[in-house]
């Protein structure tokens, strides 16, 4: 009885729809089907109005072939006026307006049959061809979409999706599922939805809180190829972004990729121990995406998504076969990529390879759950546990501060600490801190315990100026300048010493980083400028001078060398306000941050 009746809303549902439509067109060519949590976006911003806005906007135009289904929800206060003190509601954007609103029963965005109602509802309605857009936050393949504000942030997690489709009424695969959203550019999206969609179109990377630009989809005609459609969303998206890797997918290959990466792992089976420990030294050289500063330590914080090139490259004695397989699975799998301002070029394509947290057990069971790769899966299993051993060690290493003036740390017995620094640094306007590098003379290490001196010593020369300074062994440092030769500049490292004070050498570093010749000493005439890395939060644990795009400059004052060499280098102590940090290298080669100790 209840199948019958249901069956009679949704055609009744349909018959009232066409019949709004005229005389004219029977039916729209296109259903767009909007998923909107709208949460903290609309909240706080009114994102979310916005985008309905452009959607009106776009229905506007009397040959857009098309009707926006939207379902809304999951945030505490809607700007629009239609909305205003809703939980869920379904819109009917069409001929320029709001046609139909339609409240329903308030539940979670982040909910399964919720998804799969508005689903249902949507695919009643007739359309030749219909595309599914989810519009909130996205995180990736663990947590997936949206966050859900009315109810303690709930999202869609990838199994949750994939239940609610599989329990549609879906017949025919959307032409398009798009992801106006972070981070759900993943192997692993695709993969779950590729039996729902042609094409996907997702970010790999963070979206800006506006997202796509929904009076573009006035670009949409009869004759409209999806492909075009979808590239014209990306290129109005990437033309206003200076960071940004965003990608089409063609969801009918996407299983060869996942098959050609479980036949890479192949001969790792037995050996995922080994595999892991070299993929977990690898880490946190991989480019990744969604990391952000701890806002009281100044540490990254490492995300879950990583470059799919990054991740295949790192896995050790591949066969030539299977990175030819890797290359042409990719190429039929992507159609379309965006990407600018990366240290390395991003391939358009994240898979999940956790790194720095304290606890994945919730993760690993989503992440079991889903149908991806067999030795992938097993793979990360494997290197769970090992990133859980290391998570403690990190978390065992803590540093506990004795007083506002010295810094101290007891270490474990067990620790395998290769190196310990102490690092300044200067708080500088929005958001940035400049670096005056790192050395080992303030440390004082005995019995386990590491303090740093009450009256912390650094290096200086050029008029009295603090240097950047590395240490890179027992008396001998470097520090990065600006050096105007003959009216030419150009970026240099000067190593030198102070027992005797003296320049060692001095290595000229092209564009692309690599040191391409080494120069001879300073002489008579040379102008040189002291450089001091400036990092954002974002970029907080990058390495000086990986990526000179990636670090800003604070120059010192500029000096002409009239005859000494030696640059009046001396060590003495550094009386302005600053941050002092310990600086800990684990056995994986990790620089861990400590909470800072003020000196005044």
């Amino acid at each position: 009885m209840k199948k019958i009746i249901l069956l009679i809303i949704l055609i009744f549902s349909a018959l009232s729809f066409n019949y709004s439509y005229g005389d004219d067109i029977i039916q729209p060519k296109y259903a767009i089907l909007v998923y909107m949590n709208g949460s903290d976006l609309e909240s706080e911003k009114g994102e979310a109005t916005k985008a309905i806005n452009e959607m009106i906007k776009a229905t506007g135009n009397k040959k857009f072939p098309g009707v926006f289904i939207v379902q809304t929800g999951g945030t505490k206060k809607w700007h629009l006026k239609e909305l205003e003190g809703s939980g869920n509601q379904r819109l009917i954007i069409k001929d320029g307006k709001i046609a139909e609103s339609i409240e329903i029963k308030s539940n979670s965005m982040g909910d399964t049959d919720t998804f799969k109602e508005f689903i249902n509802f949507s695919l009643s309605i007739p359309a030749d061809d219909y595309m599914l857009i989810f519009w909130n936050h996205g995180h990736g393949s663990i947590k997936g979409f949206g966050n859900d504000e009315l109810y303690q942030n709930d999202s869609l997690t990838l199994p949750e999706i994939s239940e609610a489709l599989d329990n549609s009424i879906i017949t025919k695969k959307f032409i398009l599922i798009g992801f106006d959203t972070c981070l759900m550019s993943t192997i692993e999206t695709a993969n779950t939805l590729s039996s729902y969609g042609k094409y996907m179109l997702a970010s790999q990377e963070l979206e800006n809180q506006g997202g796509w630009n929904y009076s573009n989809f006035s670009y949409l005609s009869n004759n409209t190829a999806i492909e075009d459609f979808a590239k014209n969303i990306i290129n109005d998206y990437v033309a206003k972004e200076q960071q940004y890797s965003i990608t089409l997918w063609n969801l009918e290959y996407v299983s060869i990729l996942v098959n050609t990466i479980n036949d890479a792992l192949l001969s790792w089976n037995t050996k995922y121990d080994i595999l892991s420990e070299k993929m977990l030294y690898l880490r946190d050289k991989m480019l990744d995406f969604g990391g952000n500063i701890n806002q009281k330590t100044f540490n990254y914080i490492y995300p879950d998504m990583v470059d799919l090139d990054d991740v295949f490259r790192s896995i050790p004695n591949i066969e030539s076969e299977y990175k030819n397989k890797y290359k042409q699975a990719k190429k039929l799998s992507i159609i379309y990529h965006a990407g600018n301002g990366y240290e390395k070029k991003s391939s358009g394509i994240n898979i999940y390879l956790p790194y720095g947290k304290t606890d994945l057990s919730e993760d690993m069971e989503i992440y079991n759950s889903l149908e991806f790769s067999k030795n992938y899966t097993k793979f990360i299993n494997k290197y769970y546990e090992l990133l859980s051993y290391k998570n403690k060690f990190e978390l065992d290493n803590a540093p506990r501060f004795i007083s506002y003036n010295k810094c101290r740390l007891e270490i474990d017995n067990e620790s395998k600490l290769n190196n310990i620094y102490l690092s300044i640094f200067k708080p500088l306007k929005y958001q940035k801190y400049m670096s005056f590098g790192y050395i080992s003379k303030n440390i004082i290490n005995k019995d386990n315990i590491i303090e740093s001196s009450p009256d912390n010593y650094w290096i200086y020369g050029l008029g009295n100026q603090m240097l950047y300074v590395i240490e890179i062994d027992n008396n001998t440092y470097i520090t990065p300048m600006l050096l105007k030769r003959d009216n030419v500049e150009s970026i240099v490292n000067i190593k030198f010493s102070l027992n005797p004070a003296a320049i060692i050498s001095i290595a000229n570093i092209e564009n692309d980083l690599t040191v391409s010749k080494t120069l001879n000493n300073i002489k008579e005439g040379d102008f040189l400028t002291p450089l001091y890395p400036v990092y954002k939060f974002n970029e907080f644990n990058k390495k000086f001078i990986k990526n000179l795009k990636a670090v800003s400059y604070e120059k010192g004052k500029t000096y002409k060398i009239l005859f000494d060499n030696i640059i009046g280098l001396s060590y003495k102590p550094y009386k302005e306000t600053y941050q002092i940090r310990f600086v800990f290298e684990n056995m994986y080669k990790n620089k861990i941050y400590s909470l800072p100790c003020k000196y005044y």
